[in-house]
């Protein structure tokens, strides 16, 4: 929330933000979302760790869901434009099959 309200505060009032995030929902991270469902004692929902290459590092992620970041824009001033799932560079309708969320939105004016 916090970073959504400041990436506002430093937008043009015309100006459009554009925000992509992971869909950690699709097949080849799915295992580490169950996982993590394991540990909601010492995490919030959909918080994951993926490993890092071969490094053995693990990254933390939160995984949102279209719902969630659509909830979060609105909530922190924005209006959305829209919205596009997108698997190697192309956009697609199967949302288990978008590796990426990327959403376009503007900040709402105070009239």
């Amino acid at each position: 929330m916090q970073a959504l309200e400041n990436m506002k505060s430093v937008l043009k009032p015309d100006g459009m933000l554009v925000i992509s995030v992971w869909n950690l929902w699709q097949k080849k991270y799915r295992k580490h979302i169950f996982k993590s469902l394991l540990n909601l004692h010492k995490y919030d929902f959909a918080d994951t760790f993926i490993p890092w290459g071969k490094t053995g590092v693990n990254r933390y992620y939160h995984a949102f869901t279209i719902y969630e970041m659509r909830n979060l824009l609105r909530e922190s001033g924005f209006y959305l434009v829209d919205e596009i799932m997108v698997r190697k560079g192309s956009v697609t309708e199967k949302i288990l099959q978008a590796e990426n969320f990327i959403f376009m939105a503007k900040p709402v004016l105070n009239e």
